[in-house]
């Protein structure tokens, strides 16, 4: 009994992610459903080696209504900085990603871009959760560069 409950507990405690792959698979798919927010998949700066991005993101939301967006840092913190906008307009000048989630309210549909501030080595890597659709999209910014994301509403 004792092995059976250990088991089941071990179960909850895994990384969610497991059931998309391995961790550098889930990353180089992009898009998972299976991520926690604030779940860190690598213990160092790595980053599957993919490129930037931009995303379609669909079902955010009711059209002329907000979504929830949480991006933090998927792999090793190093305190790298974003800026974020929302249809041009300056939401996060400065935001320090950490293995806490940073929860940005957005409206539907919107233009939410992500730009790289500072690179405190190894690359900007991060990771955007829309958790009302479950879905995760991971990225990296360099300094000085943007990734966008169009969010639309459902149909």
């Amino acid at each position: 009994m004792i092995i059976i409950a250990v088991a089941i507990l071990g179960s909850f405690l895994t990384a969610s992610f497991s059931d998309e792959g391995k961790a550098d698979e889930v990353v180089a798919n992009r898009i998972s459903k299976a991520t926690i927010a604030e779940e860190t998949l690598f213990e160092d700066e790595t980053n599957a080696n993919i490129q930037a991005r931009d995303f379609k993101v669909s079902n955010a939301g009711p059209d002329d209504g907000e979504a929830r967006m949480l991006i933090w840092d998927f792999n090793k913190v190093d305190l790298d900085e974003v800026a974020i906008t929302i249809n041009g307009v300056p939401i996060k000048e400065k935001l320090i990603l950490s293995d806490k989630a940073a929860a940005i309210s957005i409206l539907v549909p919107s233009k939410v871009t992500v730009s790289g501030v500072k690179d405190k080595g190894g690359g900007i890597s991060y990771a955007v959760k829309f958790p009302n659709i479950e879905m995760t999209y991971f990225n990296v910014v360099t300094e000085g560069q943007s990734n966008t994301y169009t969010v639309l509403p459902r149909p």
